[in-house]
């Protein structure tokens, strides 16, 4: 499983970002936070210093054919993670549209 700078290094050159503009704004700045709520870390400013914070959560779970590569993969705080795992319905693209569903609660 790869670290989770690196999974924040992937998704900071990715051509394309299924993520957020204000998620792709913070990857863009080296600001470690949470992909779907944005919640930074305690004490933690950048990916490198991340590593013991955000957990590494499956967009397609693995047990239906995803894998550990960082494009598989989002940074989420454990609450966002342990939410997502109750109501993840097993496809990649549910999981970026879950991630994009709970963001638009960050913004009000």
């Amino acid at each position: 499983m790869p670290k989770r700078h690196a999974v924040a290094a992937y998704w900071q050159t990715a051509p394309v970002s299924p993520w957020s503009r204000a998620v792709d704004v913070l990857l863009d700045a080296d600001v470690a936070c949470c992909f779907a709520c944005r919640t930074m870390g305690k004490q933690v400013r950048t990916w490198k210093e991340a590593d013991s914070y955000f957990e590494r959560a499956h967009l397609r779970d693995v047990r239906l054919g995803g894998n550990n590569a960082p494009h598989n993969l989002a940074l989420l705080c454990h609450s966002c993670h342990t939410f997502m795992t109750r109501t993840f319905t097993g496809c990649r693209d549910c999981g970026i549209q879950w991630i994009r569903w709970l963001e638009s609660f960050a913004d009000t």
